[in-house]
């Protein structure tokens, strides 16, 4: 609503919300809950001079028009206004796909795939114990040729100290896999 920018003075002959002349149109008594309802929206509308205005007059009666009433205290309208305040508000982050977290206590720092800790059984995988495997990965990776799993190997753990300080977990075929370079 465009309201906050009037510029008018308040008295009892104008309406609260649109300052035009009361004797205009059908209006309302503005009571207790009304100047309550005024302030929330005044507020959510960044009108500082009515809400300052309703704060220092609650004694006083306050008249508005019915029109402007029903138009400026809409939960429809508030919502809008409070959405887009809040969508203004935000920062947008922009994601990108090399961005993306890597969560190395749920998913093999080796392939990438979910560790199914279930059925260790079926699919055994074991956690990264020792600085003998961080190191060895290392160094596959620098001394390998530059296929497409090992830079993504190598992504990892550059994105970190060492997987064991990250508790990072592998299966244990893949790591075999790995090692053999198949």
């Amino acid at each position: 609503m465009a309201l906050c920018d009037v510029d008018f003075e308040y008295s009892d002959k104008v309406c609260v919300v649109c300052g035009v002349d009361i004797e205009t149109e059908h209006f309302v008594i503005v009571r207790a809950k009304g100047v309550e309802a005024l302030i929330r929206h005044a507020t959510v509308f960044n009108n500082v001079k009515l809400k300052n205005y309703l704060l220092s007059n609650e004694n006083y009666i306050m008249k508005e028009h019915d029109r402007c009433r029903k138009t400026y205290t809409h939960s429809r309208v508030l919502k809008t206004v409070a959405k887009q305040q809040s969508t203004a508000d935000a920062i947008p982050t922009k994601r990108l796909r090399s961005c993306q977290s890597f969560n190395f206590r749920e998913d093999c720092c080796l392939c990438g795939l979910s560790v199914d800790k279930k059925h260790s059984t079926q699919y055994p995988w074991s956690e990264v114990s020792t600085f003998e495997i961080d190191n060895t990965v290392r160094s596959l990776c620098h001394s390998r040729s530059c296929d497409q799993w090992t830079e993504k190997v190598h992504g990892r753990l550059q994105s970190c100290n060492d997987f064991r300080a990250e508790d990072a977990i592998y299966h244990k075929t893949v790591l075999f896999q790995f090692l053999v370079g198949s």
